[in-house]
């Protein structure tokens, strides 16, 4: 990763009228509250992550700062809002290839912040502060709690994110899915639900013929951390084997495949979601002749499984961190 990553970061002019909102502050060394986000943006500009060419790109990097914003009259607090509106309006229109992956893979400086720290490990919250979404729990300083607060829709963010994401690669590999796909053989009566459970995405003739049902879950790898230790893939296999005690048999009765999709918060795959990704690999690279065409099967999931659990941890942080 550290030799094959690559990040645009969209250009600007010196002579830009919002120059200062786009480029570094090379002036001194940066102070005050919002000094993370001048050094991480000093930093980027002179890594070697960098490309000049979007088409072997991994991740584009919108470069507008947040302080800049907040300082600069023409724009204020208040303004900061429509400003971006604006921007990424802007930018769509001007760089087509924006949406060439269908949803837009972007990422905040403050969200590439905080996903950073959280998988560095690097504490982002006062301990023992409460949580200022749900006001029942206190935080952690390595964010746990946020990534399973599920008070505001940021936990079902996170999962529907990744369901779509998954379900614009399928699309785009020509494969027939159907997202949201209500099946009524996964609703158990004991649940006592009143519309029938949903297959998070149905695959049409996945296997010898038979539909499959793709069902989602994330959890965290440190789940059960200080009872039992670390155990690499411990959470995700656990979860996995969760979702094929709970539906597999049914989905066998009823002439069905069944695919548990099981990630955890630092971006690990359980092994059949692995093997679903490869073989939607396969799909691809059957269907193009380009030699990195089937690469953005799995580094699409990944960055939308970071981007739900970057939305989680910034919904959380201190205004004064923003």
């Amino acid at each position: 990763m550290n030799k094959t990553m690559k990040i645009y970061i969209y250009p600007h002019t010196k002579t830009d009228p919002f120059a200062n909102v786009f480029f570094p502050n090379n002036d001194g060394l940066p102070g005050g509250n919002y000094a993370s986000e001048s050094y991480f943006k000093i930093a980027l500009s002179l890594s070697h992550f960098v490309t000049q060419d979007p088409s072997e790109a991994d991740l584009f990097f919108l470069p507008f700062s947040i302080a800049c914003m907040r300082h600069d009259k023409r724009i204020g607090v208040d303004g900061i809002k429509d400003f971006i509106k604006d921007y990424l309006f802007s930018i769509s229109r001007k760089y087509p290839f924006w949406n060439r992956t269908g949803l837009g893979q972007c990422m905040s400086a403050v969200e590439y912040q905080a996903i950073l720290k959280y998988r560095l490990m690097i504490p982002l919250f006062p301990d023992d502060d409460p949580c200022p979404v749900c006001r029942k729990c206190c935080l952690d300083s390595f964010g746990e709690h946020a990534v399973h607060c599920k008070e505001l829709p940021g936990f079902k963010y996170r999962h529907d994110l990744v369901r779509d994401v998954l379900y614009d690669v399928l699309k785009r590999a020509g494969i027939s899915a159907k997202k949201e796909a209500p099946v009524n053989f996964l609703t158990d009566p004991l649940e006592g639900r009143s519309t029938l459970r949903p297959a998070d995405i149905l695959v049409f003739g996945w296997e010898g013929g038979k539909h499959a049902c793709v069902d989602l879950t994330g959890v965290s790898p440190l789940v059960g951390l200080r009872d039992h230790g670390f155990v690499a893939g411990h959470a995700i296999t656990k979860a996995e084997a969760g979702k094929v005690a709970k539906h597999e048999k049914a989905c066998i009765e009823n002439q069905h495949v069944f695919v548990p999709f099981a990630f955890d918060t630092f971006g690990a795959l359980a092994p059949d979601a692995v093997r679903f990704l490869k073989r939607v690999q396969q799909v691809v690279s059957s269907n193009t002749a380009h030699v990195k065409g089937q690469n953005f099967v799995f580094s699409r999931v990944g960055f939308a499984i970071q981007k739900g659990v970057a939305a989680q941890l910034v919904a959380r942080l201190p205004t004064i961190s923003l």
